[in-house]
């Protein structure tokens, strides 16, 4: 907590001593006169406020942050009112069962030895955070303020948040981070868009704004996200700074596993290793994650994992070993931690055919690890068909394909993004057009979605009709993505409708559709800023 007189700012010990303020807190700024905040925070501190500077004015301002600061659930500034008025600004949530005065003698009893103090802690926080929303003849103020003591009203003063920025057509990232952040009630569906939005940065080599949305995220995916942050600056460059920072994020990752489920823990230890033996982290630390790792789906993926990155360091694969792990596992287990290994074989063919070396032996070690994975892998062969096409190995990309295509099909929704990267390949062929008429029977399958789907499918198509040079259905099946996201009855699936939309085309470089741009800056309770030149569709 930060208690600053205008003009000057002094931190006070807040966390330590009073942990579940910070917690449920929201953020916002309030000012208070001088006298409610000296009684309020002496109260709570135990102390007095002599040590800040004497201020010439009429009040303090109060800065109330927690670990969710990042995701503001509305344009009003929300403090402690949502623990006394939790339907405020249609947030409640996990609070709605407290009540004022019981909830806080049983938080606060540690803290005060006589009831006096305590009533007046009680009192003057209800009036002075209660009134933290605006009061100008609104309604949810009022109720918040129901039943407070008149004379102390006069000491609150009212202090809106700062407007939101515009949204950018040509920032789709923004505006899906800030859409995902906005996700309330749901905490996996908001972190899962949020990691979304952080593996797309990563792809995209933003590895800024990825941190910067790990810091977001809740839980075991945050940790995630790290972990993938750090294999990025692994493959950018070899010098001492980047593999320092990687083994910074992947001790932060390593600190969470307490705090997580042990389903969570077991996902994230799996990942940790696979990377700590590539950022050479203490050979101790890596055998006290590997005893730690109890899942057997989990080590069999580490296995396989770490077998891939040594074929690197020996110039071949151990068929042999790899047969052995499989056979720990019962027969057709899926197993999706394969696909890692996979690309990490098919990455290792790209870097050998730039050396001009030979990398058959190296794609044959990569289809047998997908076979063995029995996941559905159709997605992930086209991606790299298209990468050997624009390497110019041609060859190679028509093996690919011809492997995907005995099995060309994908889970459900993403059917849309699967003909995305077909479109790409064909565009990158030379032959966009060509496959319009597949792209006709797609369209029947997607817009025949349950509507919770249709934004990220029909986003998906749009971007594969405009590969497929028809502008006109590219821009028809936006529309639609945007309409079911706009039309969607509940207020959570419409922020996650579009800032998928958004998520779509922030994943292929391409610029927002003025509809989508509208509906983004209607969710955000802000304004579009004018459109620049497009951005053509990157084909990275």
């Amino acid at each position: 907590m930060r208690v600053r007189p205008f003009g000057h700012s002094c931190d006070l010990s807040m966390v330590a001593r009073c942990p579940w303020l910070v917690r449920c807190a929201r953020p916002g700024w309030i000012c208070f006169e001088k006298g409610v905040v000296n009684g309020v925070v002496s109260s709570l501190l135990g102390s007095s406020l002599h040590e800040l500077p004497a201020v010439e004015g009429s009040g303090f301002e109060t800065n109330l942050t927690h670990e969710d600061s990042a995701s503001p659930s509305c344009d009003k500034s929300v403090t402690l009112a949502s623990l006394f008025a939790p339907d405020a600004c249609g947030y409640g949530g996990e609070w709605r069962a407290f009540s004022l005065r019981g909830s806080l003698q049983a938080l606060m009893l540690p803290f005060f030895r006589h009831s006096s103090a305590l009533f007046f802690f009680v009192t003057a926080v209800h009036s002075a955070f209660a009134q933290a929303l605006p009061q100008e003849g609104d309604a949810e103020v009022q109720k918040a303020l129901d039943g407070i003591p008149a004379e102390l009203l006069p000491y609150v003063v009212v202090s809106k948040a700062a407007a939101q920025p515009p949204v950018r057509v040509e920032a789709a990232m923004d505006a899906a981070i800030r859409l995902a952040a906005q996700v309330d009630g749901d905490d996996d569906l908001r972190d899962t868009l949020l990691q979304e939005c952080g593996r797309i940065a990563v792809h995209r080599g933003n590895l800024a704004t990825a941190e910067e949305v790990a810091g977001m995220i809740r839980g075991h995916r945050a940790a995630l996200l790290m972990l993938e942050i750090a294999e990025r600056l692994l493959a950018d460059g070899a010098s001492v700074e980047p593999n320092a920072k990687a083994i910074g994020l992947l001790n932060k990752a390593g600190t969470m596993l307490p705090l997580l489920k042990p389903w969570q823990a077991q996902h994230v230890l799996a990942k940790l290793l696979v990377t700590g033996h590539r950022v050479r982290v203490n050979e101790a630390l890596l055998a006290s994650w590997w005893d730690q790792l109890k899942d057997k789906d989990a080590r069999a993926e580490v296995a396989i994992c770490l077998l891939a990155r040594r074929t690197e360091e020996k110039g071949a694969f151990d068929h042999s070993l790899f047969q052995q792990e499989v056979a720990r596992l019962a027969p057709n287990h899926p197993v999706p931690g394969y696909l890692e290994a996979a690309e990490d074989l098919l990455e290792q063919a790209e870097q050998m055919i730039q050396r001009k070396q030979d990398p058959q032996s190296i794609l044959m070690a990569a289809f047998e690890v997908l076979k063995a994975s029995n996941t559905i892998h159709s997605e992930l062969l086209v991606r790299w068909a298209a990468r050997f096409f624009q390497t110019g190995r041609e060859d190679l990309a028509r093996l690919l394909f011809e492997r995907a295509e005995k099995n060309l099909g994908a889970p459900h929704e993403e059917v849309a993004r699967l003909y995305y990267h077909v479109a790409k390949l064909w565009k990158i062929r030379g032959v966009g057009p060509a496959l319009q008429p597949r792209l006709d029977k797609v369209e029947k399958v997607v817009t025949g979605f349950e509507q919770v789907y249709l934004p990220f499918g029909c986003a998906w198509l749009s971007a594969a009709w405009e590969n497929a040079d028809d502008r006109q259905r590219a821009a028809r099946m936006m529309s639609r993505a945007v309409q079911s996201a706009e039309t969607n009855p509940n207020p959570r699936m419409r922020l996650a409708g579009i800032a998928q939309i958004c998520l779509t085309r922030a994943a292929i470089g391409a610029s927002l559709s003025d509809d989508a741009a509208a509906l983004a800056a209607e969710c955000l309770g802000t304004a579009v800023e004018p459109a620049r030149p497009a951005n053509p569709i990157s084909q990275d």
